[in-house]
């Protein structure tokens, strides 16, 4: 992909640093990868919204494109899986608290319920309908199929 602007005030390296953001990268490995191509962002502002995380992009058709969560968003979901997160199974922001809320690369909302993350079993259910969207026998095999904690 390429992307320009040609001011120098720096929205392409904003842009393409959020960009990465929202493919799993920390805001550090994304400005990085961003200098590392002769672009950064140019302000504060600028800074800030990195800094704040990745921007709610959603990546969509990992077959069609080949797209995957980062690194940093990988490692991110089996930590707090692995340590069962208060936070993260019990606030919900405008929906029902079901348990800890996962997204799919396929853009599928599910969950993981407490009691499961507790008992080590770790199967997905769909946010909506509650219909079993998979169970999977560990916590890389969940991330390795396209599940990631929704922040």
């Amino acid at each position: 992909m390429f992307v320009h602007c040609a001011e120098g005030i720096g929205r392409t390296g904003t842009f393409a640093a959020a960009v990465l953001q929202g493919l799993g990268y920390s805001p550090d490995e994304a400005v990085a990868e961003i200098r590392a191509c002769g672009s950064e962002p140019e302000t504060d502002v600028q800074g800030a919204f990195l800094a704040a995380g990745p921007p709610p992009l959603m990546i969509h058709n990992r077959q069609t494109y080949g797209f995957d969560w980062g690194p940093y968003q990988k490692a991110l979901t089996r930590e707090i899986i692995e340590t069962v997160d208060v936070a993260a199974f019990s606030l919900q922001i405008g929906r029902p608290n079901k348990g800890c809320m996962l997204n799919h690369l396929d853009g599928k909302t599910g969950y993981l319920s407490l009691g499961d993350a507790l008992a080590d079993t770790y199967r997905v259910f769909d946010y909506d309908t509650d219909e079993l969207l998979g169970s999977y026998p560990d916590i890389d095999t969940l991330v390795n199929s396209g599940w990631k904690v929704s922040t």
